[in-house]
């Protein structure tokens, strides 16, 4: 299954949860489906780029980490919310956000999207 189907699946679904069952306005909805978009994004960034060494695996994770500080950022600063039609996420948001990313992440674990580093041998060889 393609991961853009079951990443779409839960961004559609924590959109839908936050929007009609926890009666959330457009924007606060829309904000539940970014957080839950980058989420699951880094996440499969993590995943793919996992393969290689352990220093890249720790480089892309670092990178990972940056850009969702920069997210969190970009929440906190009121113009960058203001110009993205974002808004500062209440603990019932967060919630939802995670709660879906969550179930998209272990969609993708089970789909074969797992980060797992290789390992090297003693001669430094990737196994």
């Amino acid at each position: 299954m393609p991961a853009g189907a079951v990443i779409g699946s839960g961004l559609v679904a924590g959109y839908l949860f936050a929007l009609h069952d926890l009666g959330l306005s457009v924007t606060n909805a829309r904000t539940v489906a970014v957080t839950i978009l980058i989420a699951c994004g880094l996440y499969l960034v993590m995943a793919l780029e996992a393969e290689g060494s352990r220093r890249r695996s720790t480089l892309v994770a670092a990178m990972c980490a940056a850009l969702a500080g920069l997210y969190v950022a970009a929440l906190l600063i009121p113009a960058t919310r203001r110009f993205f039609e974002l808004t500062v996420p209440d603990a019932g948001m967060i919630a939802t956000a995670l709660v879906a990313s969550a179930v998209a992440i272990v969609a993708l674990t089970l789909c074969g999207f797992s980060v797992r580093v290789a390992r090297t041998s003693a001669n430094g060889q990737l196994s």
